[in-house]
């Protein structure tokens, strides 16, 4: 069984490797977008990463999949996405998602807290098959 300790330390090593920024960066409310740097390919690679090192199917792209929800004429989300959200995310500051529920918002969502918050519940889910290549 992994320890937070060991999950965070093991996240942050991949983040460095995929990102090619320094630990220091790693604040837990540091944006992977905006504040580290990433692409989106960037986080298949992380995904990649973290299926080879736990051996469960690791999903972070699911964290800004936009095709997976509704959203009204405006572009902003409906609260049937972002209860959706909540329940696939339930760590998710959904007051925040609400006050901005912007399509362009999601990729905000992408914190390193927020990555080792879906790691966590991840790698503990005893529902969680073992990763596919």
């Amino acid at each position: 069984m992994w320890s937070d300790e060991q999950l965070r330390e093991t996240l942050n090593d991949m983040l460095v490797e995929v990102l090619a920024v320094e630990p220091e960066d790693l604040a837990p409310d540091a944006r992977f977008f905006e504040d580290l740097g990433g692409e989106s390919i960037d986080v298949l690679e992380l995904t990649f990463l973290a299926e080879k090192r736990f051996g469960r199917r690791v999903e972070f792209q699911r964290m800004v999949a936009a095709d997976e929800l509704d959203f009204d004429q405006d572009r902003r989300l409906t609260e049937a996405s972002i209860a959706k959200i909540g329940e696939l995310l339930p760590f998710i500051d959904l007051a925040q998602l609400r006050r901005d529920p912007r399509a362009e918002s999601l990729p905000r969502l992408l914190t390193v807290e927020n990555l080792f918050q879906y790691l966590r519940q991840i790698v503990h889910s005893p529902a969680s098959g073992p990763a596919t290549a």
